[in-house]
Formats: C-alpha cells, structure tokens, sequence
C-alpha cells in the first residue's frame, strides 16, 4: 500500500505537467479535417483487414469440413446400398 502512496504524487505531477503535449494528438483536431478522417479510415480498415482474414480462413475450413464431412456419407451410403444388392453367380 505504501509504494502506491508513493507513486501517487509523481504520476499526479506528471499528468498536470504533460497534459498539454496531448493538444498535439493528430485525432484529436477538428473532424472535419482531411487528416483526422484519414486516420480514422485508416485505423477503421486496418482493424478489421486481420478479422476479415480470420474470418475468411475459418469459413474455408468449415466449408471444407462439411465437404468431407458429406463425401464420407455418401461413401458409406454407397457402400451400403451395394451391400444389399443380391449376389448373382
């Protein structure tokens, strides 16, 4: 507990002292300028390209899955039928 005390102060010190470098952020200016609607775009677009691809990915696994899936079902399905066919000799 007494260490957080001991932090408390510094850090407090160094909020007030460096709180006007935050004036400096980029996105934080007007939003109708060409910049900051760059940024946002471009923070949008680069958040979800790794979604889309994970997304993508495992909806081609899944796919391929299923497609496995029912080629084994048909398989057995046609090993089955043949089976109960009658045996001509």
């Amino acid at each position: 507990m007494a260490v957080s005390r001991a932090l408390l102060l510094p850090a407090a010190v160094g909020v007030v002292t460096w709180s006007s470098s935050a004036l400096a952020c980029p996105s934080c200016v007007d939003p109708r300028d060409a910049t900051t609607n760059a940024l946002l775009g471009s923070t949008i677009f680069l958040s979800l390209v790794p979604l889309i691809f994970l997304f993508s990915v495992a909806a081609w696994v899944l796919r391929a899955e299923r497609a496995a899936m029912k080629a084994d079902a048909d398989a057995a399905r046609d090993v089955s039928a043949a089976e109960s066919l009658p045996i001509v000799r």
